[in-house]
């Protein structure tokens, strides 16, 4: 009998939707952690992990501020950075684009610009990729919905200054509060410099769910969405993402963590696939929820959703539309 554990570790990964923020390993958390904690209370793995599901946005999104008060040094986070791509290497991951929010990082961090953060990633990854020489990164700067369009415009500018170290943008946050309409000018102009885009939406168990996105595809431009798995629910917006051969960057334990299925076997990703939309698999926030890739893959194989042989494909399709120059991923990579 074949072992589902070695043979989910030996297939060669590409990773597309991974938080740099949500990322982070436990160990580091607790170290640094521990440094600014004069009571020196234990601290247990459920400050900081979320195994659980939870049924509101607000109950796992505390969790994350934990993480994020974490990268409140130049060092720290390009030690973060270089581990997250370490550990990605560990999961036999051979292309991988991690994403973060420059604004994100600096709430509470004041004496942080834009600009030292980002040096710092990627410090962290010229550190990481001279270190491992079998895994390509990209990067995809985000823009927070749910600050003022006068900060997203900040974070955009940045983005298209720094255009040759980006290679792409997406707009993340609550989706149930803030819709896509109000970032059409933003996303637009980001792709008139040439980013890629990448859209969270459709991530929410709201009536907009599905049109939201729609409006991230035909108006702000998107090629891929994060998420998208709440489409199911609506069939000609199905039939739009498969006619726009859009792909979907598909998360499942986080969404059954946000509590949009009862049960992992719930998840919809094999009707989607089925239906004929390209579909990729990833973590999101492997920190946050404390599983890595192969352990992503694992599951989805035990619960039903797709087979081994079917998860290679989604690499495959991964690697076509991953935002990395061909010259670059092909390194990495052979279809």
């Amino acid at each position: 009998m074949i072992d589902l554990k070695k043979k989910i570790e030996d297939i060669p990964k590409i990773e597309l939707h991974k938080h740099l923020e949500g990322s982070i390993r436990l160990e580091t958390i607790r170290e640094i952690t521990s440094k600014n904690n004069p009571d020196k209370k234990p601290l247990d793995r459920e400050q900081f992990i979320i195994t659980k599901q939870s049924t509101t946005y607000h109950e796992w999104i505390d969790k994350f501020w934990a993480h994020q008060a974490v990268l409140h040094s130049i060092d720290i986070i390009e030690r973060v950075t270089f581990e997250v791509i370490e550990d990605s290497v560990h999961n036999n991951i051979r292309i991988l684009e991690l994403r973060y929010s420059p604004d994100f990082i600096s709430i509470n961090h004041p004496w942080f610009t834009y600009h030292d953060i980002h040096q710092a990633v990627l410090k962290g990854i010229k550190r990481a990729t001279q270190s491992y020489n079998n895994i390509a990164v990209g990067l995809i700067g985000i823009i927070d919905r749910n600050l003022p369009l006068e900060t997203a415009e900040k974070q955009m500018e940045f983005f298209i200054a720094n255009k040759d170290t980006f290679i792409g943008v997406d707009l993340a946050n609550d989706e149930t509060k803030y819709p896509p309409e109000p970032f059409i000018y933003l996303f637009q102009k980001a792709k008139s410099h040439g980013l890629q885009v990448t859209i969270h939406s459709g991530e929410s168990p709201i009536p907009t769910a599905a049109e939201n996105v729609r409006t991230s595809i035909s108006k702000l431009g998107a090629t891929r969405i994060g998420h998208g798995i709440m489409i199911h629910q609506n069939e000609e917006i199905m039939k739009y993402v498969k006619d726009s051969n859009v792909v979907l960057e598909v998360c499942p334990t986080i969404n059954w963590i946000c509590g949009l299925f009862p049960t992992l076997k719930d998840h919809p990703i094999k009707r989607l696939k089925d239906f004929g939309i390209m579909v990729t698999v990833s973590t999101d926030d492997p920190g946050l929820i404390g599983i890595t890739l192969n352990e992503q893959y694992q599951q989805i194989v035990e619960n039903g959703l797709l087979t081994v042989e079917e998860l290679e494909e989604c690499n495959r399709v991964a690697y076509r539309c991953s935002f990395l120059p061909e010259e670059v991923k092909s390194k990495f990579w052979r279809l």
